[in-house]
Protein backbone atom coordinates (compact mmCIF):
# COMPACT_ATOMS: atom_id res chain seq x y z
CA UNK A 1 0.00 0.00 0.00
CA UNK A 2 0.83 3.66 -0.69
CA UNK A 3 -0.13 7.08 0.28
CA UNK A 4 -0.63 9.30 -2.59
CA UNK A 5 -1.58 13.38 -2.65
CA UNK A 6 -4.27 14.75 -4.79
CA UNK A 7 -2.22 14.66 -8.13
CA UNK A 8 -0.97 11.23 -7.53
CA UNK A 9 2.12 11.36 -6.46
CA UNK A 10 3.45 9.05 -3.51
CA UNK A 11 3.66 10.25 -0.02
CA UNK A 12 5.53 9.64 2.81
CA UNK A 13 6.36 10.28 6.59
CA UNK A 14 3.81 12.13 8.48
CA UNK A 15 0.86 12.61 5.92
CA UNK A 16 -2.31 13.30 4.84
CA UNK A 17 -3.50 11.52 1.77
CA UNK A 18 -5.24 8.70 -0.53
CA UNK A 19 -4.60 4.88 0.37
CA UNK A 20 -3.62 3.20 -2.48
CA UNK A 21 -1.89 -0.26 -3.59
CA UNK A 22 0.57 -0.31 -6.24
CA UNK A 23 0.55 -3.67 -7.46
CA UNK A 24 -2.23 -6.49 -7.43
CA UNK A 25 -2.82 -9.20 -4.78
CA UNK A 26 -4.85 -12.48 -4.52
CA UNK A 27 -7.68 -11.57 -3.32
CA UNK A 28 -8.27 -8.50 -5.35
CA UNK A 29 -11.49 -8.16 -7.38
CA UNK A 30 -10.99 -7.99 -10.94
CA UNK A 31 -15.12 -6.32 -11.74
CA UNK A 32 -18.19 -5.29 -10.92
CA UNK A 33 -21.16 -7.31 -11.66
CA UNK A 34 -22.71 -6.10 -14.50
CA UNK A 35 -21.03 -3.35 -14.80
CA UNK A 36 -16.92 -3.10 -15.34
CA UNK A 37 -17.11 0.43 -16.49
CA UNK A 38 -17.87 1.83 -13.05
CA UNK A 39 -15.09 -0.12 -11.88
CA UNK A 40 -12.66 1.11 -13.98
CA UNK A 41 -13.80 4.64 -13.28
CA UNK A 42 -14.00 4.02 -9.46
CA UNK A 43 -11.29 2.29 -8.88
CA UNK A 44 -7.95 2.87 -11.61
CA UNK A 45 -8.95 6.41 -12.57
CA UNK A 46 -8.26 9.00 -10.11
CA UNK A 47 -5.19 7.41 -9.85
CA UNK A 48 -3.61 6.26 -12.96
CA UNK A 49 -1.21 2.79 -12.13
CA UNK A 50 -2.43 2.49 -8.49
CA UNK A 51 -5.73 0.85 -7.37
CA UNK A 52 -7.71 3.43 -5.49
CA UNK A 53 -9.37 1.73 -2.25
CA UNK A 54 -11.93 4.74 -1.74
CA UNK A 55 -10.42 5.26 1.57
CA UNK A 56 -8.30 8.41 2.74
CA UNK A 57 -5.92 8.42 5.48
CA UNK A 58 -3.11 10.62 7.81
Amino acid sequence: PVIVDEKGNEIEGECSGYLCVKSSWPGAFRTLYGDHDRYETTYFKPFPGYYFTGDGCS
